[in-house]
Formats: structure tokens, C-alpha cells, sequence
């Protein structure tokens, strides 16, 4: 999967598949937040999420086979 920049989630999801869909935030404004200073906002390209989708369906169904 293709992660551009840092990602931020809560620990309890650190397990889950994160499917990053768009980049950066689309306010960036607020005063106490620098969570997403270092890029803009942008939407990714379907084309690209959709692959991200395939690889995230690979990685589950070779971890979850039955033996």
C-alpha cells in the first residue's frame, strides 16, 4: 500500500487496514492543530485507491487462510 506522509490514527486501530483516500486536510486552518503542515490537501486518484483495495484483499485473505 501506498502511504504518502505521516499517518495519524488512534492505537487501538493499528492493526486495522487503512486505506488512505485523501491527503493532507481540507481545512488546515485550525490554530491549535500542525498535524498535516507538511502537505496540501488532495483527493488520491481512484485508479490508485482501487489498488490499494486489491492489495489490502490479498494481505487479508493470506493471513486469515485455513490451514
Amino acid at each position: 500500500m501506498k502511504y504518502v506522509g505521516k499517518v495519524y490514527r488512534p492505537w487501538i486501530e493499528a492493526n486495522s487496514i487503512l486505506i488512505q483516500t485523501t491527503l493532507g486536510c481540507s481545512i488546515n486552518t485550525c490554530t491549535f492543530c500542525s498535524m498535516f503542515d507538511d502537505k496540501r490537501f488532495k483527493v488520491r486518484p481512484l485508479e490508485e485507491v482501487f489498488l490499494d483495495i486489491e492489495e489490502a484483499r490479498r494481505i487479508y485473505l493470506k493471513s486469515h487462510r485455513s490451514f
